[in-house]
């Protein structure tokens, strides 16, 4: 079962990195087009029970928060998946985020700066307070950590 849920995130990931790749019109675009990322971090959230709402407000908050980093060139994307299969009660998932990079230091510490960013962004808010709605709507079940090989369009 463990192999399958493996799998089945790992196969989730290929599909949407594939997706996130903008598909060209022309010959011109075609040749100037960006290369996708090539590291992604991949992280696998359970929501806790009767949280479902409040976790999507903290994720659109933590969107926020990850749009200040891809202005500032520490990553390429980030994005937000609803998990659909497996499900049921012995489902690893509900949601998975990923963040998208283009070099591999970056990866090494995603949120450099953190509480000068979240000042930044949040200006009114307190961090220890956002941590704990954070927490209390969702678990990080586990993350993980893949280096593109290869691709085509």
């Amino acid at each position: 079962m463990k192999k399958v849920l493996q799998f089945a995130v790992v196969g989730v990931v290929a599909f949407l990195s594939g997706t996130m790749i903008p598909s060209a019109h022309t010959e011109a675009q075609s040749q100037s087009k960006a290369q996708p990322p090539k590291y992604y971090l991949v992280d696998c959230m359970k929501v806790n029970p009767g949280k479902f709402d409040q976790y999507l407000e903290m994720e659109k908050q933590w969107k926020s928060f990850h749009q200040e980093y891809i202005k500032m060139g520490k990553k390429r994307s980030w994005g937000l998946y609803e998990v659909r299969y497996p499900y049921g009660t012995e489902a690893r998932c509900d949601y998975i985020t990923v963040n998208a990079f283009d070099n591999y230091a970056d990866t090494d510490n995603p949120f450099p700066d953190f509480q000068q960013v979240f000042k930044k962004v949040f200006p009114n808010m307190k961090l220890e307070d956002f941590m704990q709605k954070t927490e209390d709507s969702r678990r990080l079940t586990h993350g993980e950590f893949l280096a593109l090989v290869d691709h085509t369009d």
